[in-house]
């Protein structure tokens, strides 16, 4: 079955899904895939109105939801809370570096940390963090400008290759 293809006019748990059994019919809904169970638990579609829909019995979708929901419930914690858990982390890791362990790094390892760390510095204080002469850049765009100055002087104004100006 295509969860995609269903249809739900209701999702209030007071009321009621008319939906005719198919497949095994009810009681016998071995083979529901869970992903369908769980797409339509996702549409906020109560245990019976499930059911309904999968031809199976209530008892049957909450037995294959009950190992998932708490895997569910830490997917939703986790997801709402995702940057502080991240900034967490960032500290556990942060303090874990002691001088001890920046010692046993190699080279390579601490010179990798440390134009990492610039970086992220740089970025945190609202400086670049791309390497971009921008002299350089200056430079090309006023010779630009001198090059399409002196194009003009020379023609006179007119535009075109050819010399050839508006006619």
């Amino acid at each position: 079955m295509d969860i995609q293809e269903v249809k739900i006019d209701c999702v209030e748990s007071d009321q009621k899904v008319e939906a005719s059994p198919k497949g095994k019919g009810f009681g016998q809904a071995k083979g529901i895939p869970l992903e369908d169970i769980l797409e339509l638990r996702r549409k906020d579609l109560t245990l019976k109105q499930i059911s309904v829909i999968l031809g199976c019995s209530e008892a049957n979708v909450h037995k294959r939801l009950k190992g998932f929901a708490p895997v569910q419930v830490k997917i939703d914690r986790y997801k709402r809370h995702r940057a502080d858990l991240l900034t967490l982390t960032q500290a556990t890791l942060h303090d874990s570096i002691t001088p001890d362990v920046i010692n046993e790094a190699t080279l390579l390892q601490r010179t990798t940390a440390l134009g990492i760390l610039y970086d992220k510095e740089r970025l945190e204080r609202g400086q670049s963090t791309s390497n971009i002469d921008i002299h350089t850049d200056i430079r090309n765009s006023i010779e630009r400008v001198e090059a399409i100055r002196a194009l003009i002087a020379e023609g006179g104004g007119e535009r075109g290759e050819d010399g050839g100006g508006n006619e």
